[in-house]
């Protein structure tokens, strides 16, 4: 096996080279030739050609994803990737203001099953299950908090947007104490983050990571850029229609190259993801990750729309506590808002989306009293149901 340390030092050509000489499928390419791009559904297909044919001296450890927001997906790591793994969330962590083994409180559902709290203990990591959030159980969260003091708090951006949303609407203060919030698992929008940063009066921090890889991007929402984890994946932006590099600014599919994982190796992993980058002082940064590319808008002229563009044109809209927009048709549009008043003029609300959509949007409107949620307790605040 080759032998890395935690430095680093490891490049891609290393990662290709180990896969050549170790697995099925790669066993044809040279290290020179370019790889193919592979999204999930060619990692599953081809699960036991990639998986590499050296024995470890250790059991593998296995992520999975639960599927909740597209395909399960297990990924084989070895004992060497799980070091990195932890590396990175140690380093990463401090770039949060949260420091290994200080209270966190993590917020995740769990689908009420029972936590073994001794694992909280050891970690100083409370796991708190999110599954059913109703108001009841928001303000038994908010009283934890306040008992539990953490130093950080971690969740999925729709819960924390419930909850400060709930606190706001109530009138109410609190002192948490909080030193970050860390946010990930959705786009955070401007909304949610002003939100958050209100509510908790502390720096919120997005971090972008999925469950086959680790951690592969940060930022301090509203002050830097994503700063990606080169340390331990290689990026690249492609290009929506082919395998080239999107240039600077444009939309594009998020590239990883984990170069750790040699159980499983995931060379060129199409996430699913869109996003944009920027190069400062000629270093590569995400610029902005607009979530998965199932989940984009369309414009009625058929162009990806920016999701932070739907908040920026609702934000100035008194009166919406939340709101999610699906795509129906080619240029037909539904929002469904949550409101504090019924007298909320929803024209202005119309108005701004065809800004945004175009003049030719049909956009019809549907007041409700909650928000539908998925297995994972996520709330997805932009749904494309036209399949073009």
């Amino acid at each position: 096996m080759l032998k890395i340390t935690l430095g680093g030092g490891i490049t891609v050509d290393d990662i290709k080279c180990y896969a050549i000489e170790n697995t099925e499928f790669y066993k044809n390419y040279k290290v020179g030739d370019t790889f193919p791009v592979m999204d999930k559904m060619a990692f599953i297909k081809n699960h036991d050609a990639i998986k590499s044919r050296e024995v470890f001296d250790k059991p593998l450890h296995v992520s999975s994803t639960s599927g909740s927001t597209g395909t399960p997906f297990k990924v084989e790591q070895d004992s060497e990737k799980r070091s990195r793994t932890i590396a990175d969330l140690k380093v990463f962590g401090e770039l949060a203001l949260y420091n290994s083994h200080e209270k966190m409180l993590q917020l995740r559902s769990y689908v009420g099953k029972p936590l073994d709290r001794k694992i909280d203990e050891a970690e100083n990591i409370w796991r708190y299950d999110i599954f059913g959030l109703n108001e009841d159980k928001i303000q038994d969260l908010i009283d934890f908090i306040l008992q539990y003091k953490p130093v950080t708090v971690f969740g999925y951006v729709s819960t924390l947007d419930t909850i400060c949303s709930y606190i706001l609407k109530s009138g109410k203060t609190y002192d948490f104490g909080v030193r970050s919030v860390l946010v990930g698992a959705e786009a955070l929008t401007d909304e949610i983050a002003g939100k958050i940063q209100h509510v908790f009066k502390c720096p919120v921090f997005d971090r972008y990571s999925n469950m086959e890889m680790g951690i592969l991007a940060q930022r301090e929402y509203g002050k830097t850029f994503f700063k990606i984890n080169m340390a331990s994946y290689d990026f690249e932006c492609l290009k929506l229609d082919s395998d080239e590099w999107a240039e600077e600014g444009e939309v594009g599919r998020l590239v990883f190259t984990d170069l750790y994982n040699h159980a499983f190796p995931m060379i060129r992993y199409d996430t699913g993801d869109l996003g944009t980058y920027v190069k400062v002082n000629g270093e590569i940064f995400i610029k902005e990750v607009y979530g998965r590319r199932m989940d984009q808008l369309n414009s009625v002229t058929g162009n990806i729309v920016n999701p932070h563009d739907f908040t920026r044109c609702l934000k100035d809209v008194e009166g919406i506590i939340q709101w999610q927009l699906i795509q129906k048709d080619k240029d037909a549009y539904l929002i469904r808002v949550i409101l504090s008043d019924d007298d909320v003029c929803m024209n202005k609300v119309v108005n701004n989306l065809k800004k945004v959509l175009g003049d030719g949007a049909k956009i019809k409107v549907e007041k409700v009293h909650d928000l539908p949620v998925l297995n994972s307790q996520k709330r997805k605040s932009i749904v494309n149901e036209y399949k073009k």
